[in-house]
Protein backbone atom coordinates (compact mmCIF):
# COMPACT_ATOMS: atom_id res chain seq x y z
CA UNK A 1 0.00 0.00 0.00
CA UNK A 2 1.12 3.63 -1.19
CA UNK A 3 1.16 5.56 2.11
CA UNK A 4 2.89 8.46 0.85
CA UNK A 5 0.91 12.00 1.48
CA UNK A 6 -0.49 13.67 -1.66
CA UNK A 7 -2.41 16.86 -2.67
CA UNK A 8 -5.89 17.02 -3.04
CA UNK A 9 -4.98 17.60 -6.76
CA UNK A 10 -4.25 14.19 -7.58
CA UNK A 11 -7.25 12.68 -7.20
CA UNK A 12 -10.16 13.46 -9.58
CA UNK A 13 -13.72 14.29 -9.24
CA UNK A 14 -16.44 11.65 -9.46
CA UNK A 15 -19.99 12.27 -9.72
CA UNK A 16 -22.10 10.31 -6.71
CA UNK A 17 -20.55 8.33 -3.54
CA UNK A 18 -18.79 5.30 -3.80
CA UNK A 19 -17.84 4.80 -0.22
CA UNK A 20 -18.51 1.21 1.10
CA UNK A 21 -19.73 -0.11 -2.82
CA UNK A 22 -18.92 -3.76 -4.02
CA UNK A 23 -17.12 -4.53 -6.82
CA UNK A 24 -18.04 -7.26 -9.25
CA UNK A 25 -15.91 -10.62 -8.29
CA UNK A 26 -15.10 -11.01 -12.02
CA UNK A 27 -13.69 -7.36 -11.90
CA UNK A 28 -11.97 -7.75 -8.37
CA UNK A 29 -10.06 -11.21 -9.49
CA UNK A 30 -8.96 -9.64 -12.66
CA UNK A 31 -7.37 -7.18 -11.43
CA UNK A 32 -6.17 -8.41 -8.46
CA UNK A 33 -7.96 -7.16 -5.89
CA UNK A 34 -8.93 -10.74 -4.62
CA UNK A 35 -8.09 -14.20 -4.98
CA UNK A 36 -10.03 -16.25 -7.46
CA UNK A 37 -12.31 -18.42 -5.63
CA UNK A 38 -11.77 -21.80 -5.75
CA UNK A 39 -14.86 -23.78 -7.30
CA UNK A 40 -16.50 -26.67 -5.60
CA UNK A 41 -17.77 -30.21 -6.54
CA UNK A 42 -20.52 -31.34 -4.78
CA UNK A 43 -22.69 -34.59 -5.52
CA UNK A 44 -25.77 -35.76 -4.10
CA UNK A 45 -28.27 -37.02 -6.89
CA UNK A 46 -26.32 -34.69 -9.35
CA UNK A 47 -23.73 -32.96 -9.86
CA UNK A 48 -23.68 -29.39 -8.77
CA UNK A 49 -20.94 -26.68 -8.02
CA UNK A 50 -20.80 -24.05 -5.81
CA UNK A 51 -20.16 -20.61 -7.25
CA UNK A 52 -19.04 -17.62 -5.13
CA UNK A 53 -21.26 -14.36 -4.51
CA UNK A 54 -21.10 -12.34 -7.51
CA UNK A 55 -19.98 -9.12 -5.73
CA UNK A 56 -17.20 -8.43 -3.02
CA UNK A 57 -16.59 -5.48 -0.98
CA UNK A 58 -12.87 -4.56 -0.51
CA UNK A 59 -11.85 -1.64 2.30
CA UNK A 60 -9.97 1.31 0.17
CA UNK A 61 -9.20 4.14 2.78
CA UNK A 62 -8.60 7.42 2.32
CA UNK A 63 -6.90 9.06 5.21
CA UNK A 64 -6.55 13.28 5.15
CA UNK A 65 -4.37 15.48 7.29
CA UNK A 66 -3.73 19.49 7.37
CA UNK A 67 0.07 20.00 5.91
CA UNK A 68 2.28 22.76 7.08
CA UNK A 69 0.86 25.49 5.14
CA UNK A 70 -2.69 24.32 6.63
CA UNK A 71 -3.73 22.32 2.90
CA UNK A 72 -5.03 19.38 2.49
CA UNK A 73 -3.31 16.24 2.78
CA UNK A 74 -4.26 12.37 1.86
CA UNK A 75 -2.90 8.93 2.05
CA UNK A 76 -4.15 5.47 1.53
CA UNK A 77 -5.26 3.41 4.69
CA UNK A 78 -6.13 0.23 6.25
CA UNK A 79 -9.23 -0.67 8.04
CA UNK A 80 -8.93 1.92 11.30
CA UNK A 81 -11.01 -0.83 13.78
CA UNK A 82 -10.75 -1.43 17.51
CA UNK A 83 -10.99 -4.27 19.55
CA UNK A 84 -13.41 -5.38 22.22
CA UNK A 85 -10.99 -4.25 24.89
CA UNK A 86 -9.67 -0.05 24.38
CA UNK A 87 -7.97 1.42 26.80
CA UNK A 88 -7.48 5.43 27.03
CA UNK A 89 -5.05 7.68 28.76
CA UNK A 90 -7.36 10.65 30.01
CA UNK A 91 -6.71 14.35 32.24
CA UNK A 92 -8.45 11.91 34.70
CA UNK A 93 -6.62 8.76 34.68
CA UNK A 94 -7.17 5.73 32.85
CA UNK A 95 -10.65 4.73 31.63
CA UNK A 96 -11.12 1.80 29.80
CA UNK A 97 -14.09 0.25 27.44
CA UNK A 98 -15.36 -3.35 26.93
CA UNK A 99 -17.26 -3.13 23.67
CA UNK A 100 -19.50 -6.16 23.34
CA UNK A 101 -21.65 -4.94 20.68
CA UNK A 102 -25.17 -5.61 20.64
CA UNK A 103 -24.45 -8.04 23.82
CA UNK A 104 -24.25 -4.32 25.52
CA UNK A 105 -20.75 -2.62 26.66
CA UNK A 106 -19.21 -0.62 29.53
CA UNK A 107 -16.64 2.07 30.73
CA UNK A 108 -14.37 2.10 33.53
CA UNK A 109 -13.54 5.46 34.82
CA UNK A 110 -12.30 6.46 37.98
CA UNK A 111 -14.98 7.85 39.25
CA UNK A 112 -17.49 4.80 38.42
CA UNK A 113 -18.82 3.09 35.46
CA UNK A 114 -20.81 3.82 32.63
CA UNK A 115 -23.45 1.58 30.50
CA UNK A 116 -22.63 1.89 26.51
CA UNK A 117 -20.77 0.88 23.68
CA UNK A 118 -17.84 3.52 23.85
CA UNK A 119 -15.80 3.71 20.82
CA UNK A 120 -13.87 6.84 21.93
CA UNK A 121 -12.83 8.70 24.66
CA UNK A 122 -10.53 12.06 24.54
CA UNK A 123 -9.52 14.77 26.77
CA UNK A 124 -10.85 18.72 25.43
CA UNK A 125 -10.91 21.62 27.65
CA UNK A 126 -11.18 20.96 31.13
CA UNK A 127 -13.45 17.72 30.59
CA UNK A 128 -13.39 14.30 29.78
CA UNK A 129 -15.74 13.28 26.71
CA UNK A 130 -16.80 9.58 26.07
CA UNK A 131 -18.61 8.48 22.73
CA UNK A 132 -21.13 5.96 22.97
CA UNK A 133 -22.08 4.40 19.63
CA UNK A 134 -23.31 0.85 18.13
CA UNK A 135 -24.56 -0.20 14.69
CA UNK A 136 -26.35 -3.21 15.01
CA UNK A 137 -28.06 -4.84 11.75
CA UNK A 138 -30.83 -1.57 10.80
CA UNK A 139 -30.45 -0.14 14.86
CA UNK A 140 -27.42 2.69 15.29
CA UNK A 141 -27.49 4.43 18.60
CA UNK A 142 -25.20 7.46 19.46
CA UNK A 143 -24.66 9.06 22.61
CA UNK A 144 -21.55 11.57 24.19
CA UNK A 145 -21.01 11.65 27.85
CA UNK A 146 -19.00 14.59 30.00
CA UNK A 147 -16.89 13.62 32.83
CA UNK A 148 -15.73 16.22 35.02
CA UNK A 149 -12.60 16.67 37.38
CA UNK A 150 -15.10 16.55 40.11
CA UNK A 151 -16.24 12.97 39.16
CA UNK A 152 -19.81 14.36 38.06
CA UNK A 153 -20.64 12.10 34.69
CA UNK A 154 -23.32 13.48 32.19
CA UNK A 155 -25.08 12.87 29.34
CA UNK A 156 -24.96 15.85 26.96
CA UNK A 157 -26.26 14.47 23.64
CA UNK A 158 -28.52 11.76 22.61
CA UNK A 159 -31.12 10.49 20.29
CA UNK A 160 -34.94 10.49 20.07
CA UNK A 161 -35.76 6.57 19.83
CA UNK A 162 -39.45 5.37 19.11
CA UNK A 163 -40.23 2.72 18.04
CA UNK A 164 -43.21 0.90 16.73
CA UNK A 165 -46.88 2.92 16.84
CA UNK A 166 -44.63 6.32 16.48
CA UNK A 167 -44.11 8.91 13.89
CA UNK A 168 -40.46 9.71 14.70
CA UNK A 169 -37.04 8.27 15.49
CA UNK A 170 -33.73 8.87 15.15
CA UNK A 171 -30.99 5.98 13.99
CA UNK A 172 -27.46 7.19 13.77
CA UNK A 173 -23.99 6.51 14.59
CA UNK A 174 -20.35 7.74 15.56
CA UNK A 175 -18.14 8.14 12.42
CA UNK A 176 -15.41 10.55 13.40
CA UNK A 177 -13.86 13.74 15.54
CA UNK A 178 -11.68 16.86 14.98
CA UNK A 179 -9.98 18.44 17.32
CA UNK A 180 -9.18 21.63 15.56
CA UNK A 181 -7.90 23.72 18.56
CA UNK A 182 -8.43 24.29 22.59
CA UNK A 183 -11.67 25.59 22.31
CA UNK A 184 -13.41 24.07 19.37
CA UNK A 185 -14.06 19.76 18.52
CA UNK A 186 -16.24 18.52 16.33
CA UNK A 187 -17.95 15.03 16.03
CA UNK A 188 -19.59 13.34 13.30
CA UNK A 189 -22.56 11.05 13.68
CA UNK A 190 -24.20 9.61 10.99
CA UNK A 191 -27.05 7.17 9.72
CA UNK A 192 -31.22 8.07 8.92
CA UNK A 193 -34.41 9.93 10.21
CA UNK A 194 -37.98 8.27 10.16
CA UNK A 195 -40.88 10.34 10.12
CA UNK A 196 -43.89 8.71 9.24
CA UNK A 197 -43.46 6.50 7.12
CA UNK A 198 -40.74 8.48 5.46
CA UNK A 199 -37.24 7.43 5.78
CA UNK A 200 -34.05 9.37 4.92
CA UNK A 201 -30.13 9.71 5.54
CA UNK A 202 -28.84 12.18 7.53
CA UNK A 203 -25.63 13.46 9.05
CA UNK A 204 -25.17 15.69 11.77
CA UNK A 205 -21.84 18.12 13.00
CA UNK A 206 -21.63 18.71 16.60
CA UNK A 207 -19.72 21.71 17.57
CA UNK A 208 -18.33 21.36 21.45
CA UNK A 209 -16.94 24.57 22.42
CA UNK A 210 -16.84 26.24 26.13
CA UNK A 211 -18.67 23.19 27.75
CA UNK A 212 -21.73 23.51 25.08
CA UNK A 213 -22.34 20.75 22.53
CA UNK A 214 -25.13 21.25 20.06
CA UNK A 215 -25.79 20.52 16.19
CA UNK A 216 -24.33 23.19 14.03
CA UNK A 217 -24.95 21.61 10.66
CA UNK A 218 -27.50 18.45 9.36
CA UNK A 219 -26.45 17.34 6.21
CA UNK A 220 -29.32 15.18 3.81
CA UNK A 221 -27.09 12.51 3.29
CA UNK A 222 -25.75 9.04 5.72
CA UNK A 223 -21.90 9.26 5.15
CA UNK A 224 -20.11 6.29 5.11
CA UNK A 225 -17.33 4.67 6.12
CA UNK A 226 -15.64 7.74 7.19
CA UNK A 227 -12.06 7.13 8.40
CA UNK A 228 -11.27 10.69 9.57
CA UNK A 229 -12.42 14.19 9.46
CA UNK A 230 -10.99 18.18 9.31
CA UNK A 231 -13.28 20.99 9.76
CA UNK A 232 -12.36 24.41 8.91
CA UNK A 233 -14.57 28.14 8.86
CA UNK A 234 -15.99 27.16 5.00
CA UNK A 235 -15.56 23.13 4.75
CA UNK A 236 -15.73 19.85 6.16
CA UNK A 237 -13.36 17.16 4.53
CA UNK A 238 -14.38 13.57 5.09
CA UNK A 239 -11.54 10.93 4.38
CA UNK A 240 -14.00 7.41 3.24
CA UNK A 241 -13.71 3.66 2.14
CA UNK A 242 -12.43 4.17 -1.84
CA UNK A 243 -12.84 8.22 -1.71
CA UNK A 244 -12.65 11.77 0.00
CA UNK A 245 -15.41 14.18 0.37
CA UNK A 246 -15.70 17.91 0.32
CA UNK A 247 -18.65 19.40 2.68
CA UNK A 248 -19.42 23.46 1.76
CA UNK A 249 -20.18 24.12 5.41
CA UNK A 250 -22.99 26.92 3.75
CA UNK A 251 -24.36 25.26 0.81
CA UNK A 252 -24.23 21.83 2.08
CA UNK A 253 -23.30 20.93 -1.42
CA UNK A 254 -20.66 17.79 -1.44
CA UNK A 255 -17.81 17.44 -3.69
CA UNK A 256 -16.08 13.55 -4.00
CA UNK A 257 -12.94 12.43 -5.52
CA UNK A 258 -11.10 9.46 -5.47
CA UNK A 259 -7.99 7.77 -7.07
CA UNK A 260 -9.60 4.97 -8.30
CA UNK A 261 -9.73 4.34 -12.31
CA UNK A 262 -12.50 5.51 -14.34
CA UNK A 263 -13.45 1.70 -14.76
CA UNK A 264 -13.18 0.42 -11.06
CA UNK A 265 -15.74 3.75 -10.47
CA UNK A 266 -18.55 2.28 -13.25
CA UNK A 267 -17.72 -1.18 -11.84
CA UNK A 268 -18.96 -0.34 -8.51
CA UNK A 269 -22.05 2.07 -9.52
CA UNK A 270 -22.83 -0.42 -11.66
CA UNK A 271 -23.19 -2.95 -8.47
CA UNK A 272 -24.53 -0.95 -6.25
CA UNK A 273 -27.68 -2.48 -5.43
CA UNK A 274 -26.26 -5.96 -6.22
CA UNK A 275 -25.54 -8.90 -3.80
Amino acid sequence: MDTEWKKLNQLRKIDDSISNLLYSREYAEANGLVEPATKITKRKKKKRFYFPNKTVYIFQGIEIKEGEQGEILWRNCGYKGTGRITKYDTQFGEMTSDDMGEFGGVLYTPFGNIDGNFCDVFDFEDKVYAVHSLAHLLSLDFGLYEISKDGNINEVYSLTHYFKGKDYWEDLAYCSKYIRDDHNAYILIAGFVKQLKEESGESRLIHICNGRVETIMVIPEWVSEVTNMIVTDDYVYLGHDKMLSIIDRKTKAIEYRTFLSGKAVKNLLKNRYRK
